[in-house]
This record gives C-alpha cells, structure tokens and sequence, in this order.
C-alpha cells in the first residue's frame, strides 16, 4: 500500500509542476503531500507490527538467536526518504513564483528609464 501510495504522490507532484495554473498547483502540491506523509504512515505501520509479530514468532518456538536483516533496514530508509520527499514539497510549494520589478533610473537630465529586471 506504501508503494502505491507512493507512486500516486509522484504522479499528483509531476502533475503540479506541469500546471501553469497557481490555484491547481497549490491543491496538487498540497494533495501530494498528503499522499506522501500518507505512504510514511502505511511503511510506518508494517515497520512496527513486523517486529512485534515476528516477536511473538521467536518466543513460541523457543529460539534464542534471531536478526532482522538488511530488509528491514531498507525499509526504514525507504520511510525516511518518503517523509524526506514530503517535507522537500512542503517546503518549495511557493519556489516557482516569478517576481517582476521594474526598476526606474534617472539620467543626468533627469529623464526617468525603466530598466527591467
């Protein structure tokens, strides 16, 4: 389900950096958000009940030397990089503004030019 969801949340994200409009880029960026932290929430889960089930597994059959594994750390890494991915997206919704000024300079006569910038 984390996977998926995360798949979805590229998909909104790639989706809002294509639109030119703000108001339907805002509603994506923010939709892929929560799509994100929502794929955290799914790895998040899976990443705690598997060590309390497989837990349980161990103590019933009475075994005294157990390990996780480099899938497990893997998918803490994935969670960390998903919730990396959402916090990156909170935080550069309002990058693509374009700021315009027009800046006014005098010559010696006094004439005004605009220079833009």
């Amino acid at each position: 389900m984390s996977l998926i969801t995360c798949i979805i949340a590229i998909i909104i994200t790639s989706l809002a950096l294509r639109n030119t409009n703000f108001k339907i880029k805002y509603k994506l960026y923010w939709a892929g958000l929560i799509a994100f932290l929502l794929a955290v929430l799914f790895e998040l889960i899976s990443l705690i009940i598997f060590p309390v089930k497989f837990l349980d597994e161990i103590s019933s059959r009475d075994q005294t030397t157990w390990s996780f594994g480099w899938a497990y750390i893997v998918g803490w890494i994935g969670a960390v990089a998903e919730f990396a991915a959402g916090l990156f997206l909170l935080l550069d919704k309002g990058a693509e503004e374009i700021i315009y000024r027009e800046r006014v300079l005098h010559d010696e006569n006094g004439i005004e030019a605009s220079d833009d910038v």
